[in-house]
């Protein structure tokens, strides 16, 4: 395959790490924006926030971790033990 009008792409002769393409992406970006006007940057802007809704990027499991712990600790204030409720619809409707 061919690389993309600006040069990236897949293929090519030489082999590049996954974080060599992205920065190389990245900067190439920034300097093709740096040459446009403003209310082009801003469209670009915007399509970026697009991408990010159209494609999030999940958290590292470990951030998974960490964010469920922090929910537990949350919600455990509002645990309470239910067993020995019994719903009454009747009771429930009788407004």
């Amino acid at each position: 395959m061919g690389r993309g009008a600006w040069g990236v792409g897949s293929g090519g002769a030489r082999s590049l790490k996954q974080e060599d393409l992205v920065m190389n992406t990245a900067d190439l970006i920034y300097q093709e924006a740096k040459t446009l006007s403003e209310p082009l940057c801003a469209e670009v802007l915007d399509f970026i926030g697009y991408l990010r809704t159209r494609y999030p990027i999940l958290p590292a499991p470990g951030d998974q971790a960490a964010r469920l712990a922090e929910l537990e600790a949350f919600f455990a204030r509002y645990q309470r033990d239910l067993s020995h409720f019994q719903f009454n619809r009747d009771e429930a409707n009788e407004r």
